[in-house]
């Protein structure tokens, strides 16, 4: 089952690029933040704005893994992250399943998240 992680963080947005929408304001920054440690555990990581936030994409063996940023409220700094993950099988991507890395990288993000001073961390399991 994938994982929500919500906290608040106040970001100084300063001169930003133009965002899709509300959801995804702040996501770059947040991705930004967690981007060294996601590329010192996995592969091919990459990340873009789509509609629903920022969403990075990458890889440990065989499992896909995602990180969703999404803005709730990007003034009070209040973020939304969803992890999930999907274990391939002969090249096709299956459906998202639990897997003991999705359980590491929780715990990597919620680490880091520590580590940055975030206010109202909360970590949930959510249903497929």
């Amino acid at each position: 089952m994938p994982y929500q992680i919500q906290f608040e963080k106040i970001l100084s947005l300063g001169q930003r690029p133009r965002y899709a929408n509300d959801l995804c304001v702040g996501g770059d920054l947040i991705l930004s933040m967690l981007a060294p440690t996601l590329r010192s555990f996995y592969l091919a990581f990459e990340s873009k704005q789509e509609d629903e936030g920022w969403r990075a994409r990458f890889r440990d063996r065989q499992v896909h893994l995602v990180v969703l940023v999404r803005a709730v409220d990007p003034k009070a700094g209040s973020f939304d992250l969803q992890l999930s993950s999907r274990v391939s099988m002969f090249g096709i991507r299956g459906m998202a399943t639990d897997t003991l890395e999705l359980d590491r990288l929780m715990d990597r993000v919620v680490r880091q998240l520590k580590s940055w001073s975030v206010a109202t961390l909360s970590v949930k399991r959510l249903p497929k």
